[in-house]
């Protein structure tokens, strides 16, 4: 396998997304960070065209040749936001056929339990499992991968880092194992 570098994302206001280089069966995770799609103007659309404009920086700064991408799931308890988490999938999907890169839609619940290695947690110690939280926990325990508590922002200030960018990392993890099985996955660095 030479020169397969993917791109997943996992698209919101705040998309996670990742970058890793396929090298010697070794998943080498290599960008990490968010886009934040600027809704201050404009519409839909006008948000939608800022997310792609972003991604081409990505690609432009690290050219990658697949994508992935969490599938979105309807739930009537959750329903705010919904149309246009769909607008950004699709902005995404026009995006790699504008440019002629092949993306997959990656399954919810596959690359969950792929990283938790199991089911999810409903409760630890009687709380309630904060999902985000889980992720990030399971990286570290099951797969030895540390989130960063601090990111430098471009001004060169020290921020707490977010961690939009934890489910990327996993839904990567189940696209490369399941495409191309391979199971050993490190980071790099931390760019963004």
């Amino acid at each position: 396998m030479s020169n397969l570098k993917i791109l997943a994302l996992d698209p919101a206001s705040t998309t996670g997304y990742c970058v890793a280089d396929i090298i010697n069966d070794v998943c080498e995770i290599s960008d990490i960070g968010i886009i934040c799609v600027d809704k201050k103007t404009g519409q839909e659309g006008d948000w939608c065209l800022d997310l792609m404009s972003k991604v081409d920086e990505i690609y432009k700064n690290n050219p990658f040749n697949e994508v992935c991408v969490e599938d979105f799931f309807f739930n009537r308890r959750f329903c705010n936001g919904a149309n246009l988490n769909v607008y950004f999938r699709a902005a995404i999907y026009i995006w790699c056929s504008k440019n002629k890169i092949p993306y997959r839609i990656i399954n919810i619940q596959s690359w969950k339990n792929f990283v938790l290695k199991g089911k999810p947690k409903k409760k630890i110690k009687g709380k309630k499992v904060n999902k985000k939280e889980e992720i990030i926990s399971a990286l570290k325990i099951n797969w030895g991968l540390i989130m960063p508590e601090f990111s430098i922002s471009a001004t060169g200030r020290k921020v707490k880092f977010k961690h939009d960018s934890s489910d990327a990392i996993g839904q990567l993890m189940f696209f490369v194992n399941d495409s191309f099985n391979i199971d050993k996955f490190k980071i790099v660095t931390f760019i963004n």
